[in-house]
């Protein structure tokens, strides 16, 4: 492959999109920063600007202040620079990359770097702090490789495979140290609602599911009307734009020369499908062979799983307010604890309790919902699921003892 393969077809493009890209990152800055001006809201809608005070920035509940690029300590060197990448964190993280997977575009397998000298690794790892320092990441960082796995079923088509990219090594080692520092911070700071657990570690679905089973069980021994919607949504991590997750990303106020690399890669990046006939870039002659990926977040990356968490917090700080009603779980000796939300990277669950559970529901779905839409994504209806417990003269109310069918249709597509 040729290296204009790799970046856009004429190099003013290219300049014309970071022109754009850093004006946009400026009115970022102003929304986080509670700073927009008129000029700034005058293209939103006006059923939108209520949603704008949850892109502020996030306040660290230890300090009572709202989080600052200087607070990443994990990331930032005292200077305020990326903070350099040790020796031996470098050679922790290329260990830990599992052996005996697919290559990237080069064919370079981990196996073949675990096995190079140190002298190399010196070398690499210098090329690493400079990436960091500079924002201009290699050409070999933007060939990805795309599989589409298919999802199951007798559906065949394009929509029902999931593309899976296969990255160069050196990015993936790169990226994967930057998004544990990024993480060491966030749990430092506390900065991520305690309903996100995001890909963390020893967490599973079962434990996001257990709040939402212990609060129907509640309402059921205490005879609580309860509503819930388990919630799903389209293609969540192929969907959000680059400005929305570096908006997200700049809420939790993430250091700048993280998603600079991030828009460094995307601007340049260049898809090639694998097919069984060999790679649509070797079959096709210039540009055709490849494709560009105009928004969303690489699976398969490893910054991608990472950028979907601040965006999910936001949606969580939406449903934290719209909730009215939670169901209250008794935890002696602190007292009740409130229940309203459960979330599990893009599966989630909203929550009330109380005679008018239904209209609580219905103001977390809509207000929610409003997010989602503005954030650039869309519920998957034909999978959410509506849980009711209604309680009349003592025992539960049938479903087919009540029509709300057209009700539900109302609000649950919005």
């Amino acid at each position: 492959m040729t290296p204009a393969v790799t970046t856009t077809d004429r190099p003013e493009d290219t300049a014309l999109l970071m022109r754009r890209n850093a004006e946009g990152r400026r009115c970022r800055l102003r929304v986080t920063e509670n700073k927009l001006r008129p000029q700034d809201t005058a293209d939103i809608p006006a059923q939108f600007w209520p949603l704008l005070p949850h892109f502020r920035r996030k306040v660290i509940p230890s300090s009572d202040e709202r989080v600052q690029q200087s607070d990443y300590s994990s990331m930032l060197a005292p200077d305020g620079s990326p903070k350099p990448v040790e020796l031996v964190e470098w050679q922790r993280k290329m260990g830990d990359i599992a052996k005996g997977k697919a290559p990237g575009y080069s064919g370079n397998t981990p196996d073949l770097y675990a096995s190079l000298p140190i002298c190399w690794h010196e070398w690499a790892l210098k090329l690493t702090n400079v990436i960091q320092h500079t924002g201009v990441t290699p050409n070999g960082w933007h060939i990805d490789l795309v599989c589409y796995i298919h999802k199951g079923g007798d559906d065949g088509s394009l929509s029902n495979h999931r593309p899976l990219y296969l990255i160069e090594v050196l990015r993936k080692v790169a990226t994967s140290i930057a998004a544990d520092r990024m993480r060491r911070d966030w749990n430092k700071m506390h900065l991520l609602d305690d309903a996100n657990p995001g890909f963390q570690a020893g967490r599973t679905t079962a434990k996001s599911i257990l709040p939402l089973r212990l609060a129907a069980e509640h309402c059921v021994a205490t005879k609580q009307h309860f509503a819930a919607l388990l919630d799903d949504l389209k293609w969540c991590f192929g969907t959000p734009a680059r400005t929305v997750v570096e908006l997200a990303l700049m809420r939790l106020g993430v250091p700048s020369y993280y998603y600079e690399m991030l828009e460094d890669i995307d601007l340049h990046s260049a898809k090639t499908t694998a097919t069984a006939a060999g790679l649509t870039c070797e079959l096709v002659d210039g540009a055709d062979g490849v494709h560009k990926q105009l928004h969303g977040t690489g699976q398969g990356t490893v910054e991608g799983p990472l950028t979907w968490i601040p965006i999910a917090d936001i949606v969580i700080a939406v449903a934290a307010e719209a909730s009215s009603q939670p169901v209250m779980l008794p935890a002696p000796p602190g007292g009740p604890v409130p229940v309203d939300k459960t979330w599990y990277v893009d599966d989630s669950a909203l929550m009330q309790a109380g005679v008018t559970a239904m209209a609580a529901l219905r103001r977390m779905a809509n207000l929610t919902g409003l997010m989602y839409y503005f954030l650039g994504l869309e519920r998957r209806a034909k999978k959410c699921i509506l849980i009711r417990l209604v309680w009349e003269a003592g025992r539960i109310q049938r479903a087919r003892e009540r029509n709300e069918a057209l009700e539900l249709l109302t609000w649950l597509v919005v």
